[in-house]
């Protein structure tokens, strides 16, 4: 006698272990590239980092986890890759000393007319796409740099899942100023020196 139900069985369990594996890995990887924005030249060494959520990024709820993140470096043409997962929230950051952090949620910017709480303008209808391009502007004398540094740890922050990592290590010198001023903002809070 032959037993049917349990080669079924075996069958329908490989078949959901097949699934299950499919939607947890990327669709495809996406390739892009980093450039200059005046001189559209390619940047090389670029920290690239990634990081695709469970749940809507805007509310940074304890319910969010992370689906996968990666860090990497541009190549000589600017050139980077990252996974794609459809219909999910991610946050892309990119840094390069000498240059604007850039973020996919939110935008570095100083304009004498907006108030120091509104120097991060939120992007808009930011998608990951086969080709992109990310501009890189390049950081100014009038860029207060305290400023930035704090927005290059916001940027790490949110698009890590790790401090080890090439976007970490880019960051340093700003890691360092933002530590700095942070210590020196308590000293003022409490009164000492």
């Amino acid at each position: 006698m032959k037993n049917y139900p349990a080669t079924g069985a075996s069958i329908f369990s490989c078949l959901l272990l097949f699934i299950s594996l499919i939607s947890c890995s990327p669709k495809c990887v996406v390739r892009g590239r980093v450039v200059d924005a005046e001189t559209r030249q390619p940047i090389q060494g670029a920290a690239v980092a990634i990081r695709w959520y469970t749940n809507d990024t805007a509310k940074q709820s304890a319910e969010t986890g992370t689906i996968d993140a990666v860090q990497s470096v541009t190549g000589d043409r600017g050139d980077f890759k990252i996974p794609k997962y459809p219909d999910r929230q991610h946050i892309l950051g990119v840094y390069k000393s000498g240059y604007i952090c850039w973020s996919s949620q939110d935008i570095f910017t100083i304009d004498p007319g907006v108030s120091r709480m509104d120097e991060y303008r939120q992007r808009k209808n930011h998608r990951i796409k086969e080709g992109m391009e990310i501009e890189l502007e390049q950081l100014q004398k009038s860029h207060p740099r305290d400023l930035h540094a704090g927005f290059a740890v916001m940027v790490a922050g949110e698009s890590t899942d790790s401090d080890l990592g090439p976007f970490h290590q880019a960051i340093q010198t700003e890691y360092q100023l933002w530590r700095e001023n942070l210590r020196n903002d308590f000293q003022q809070q409490v009164g000492t020196k």
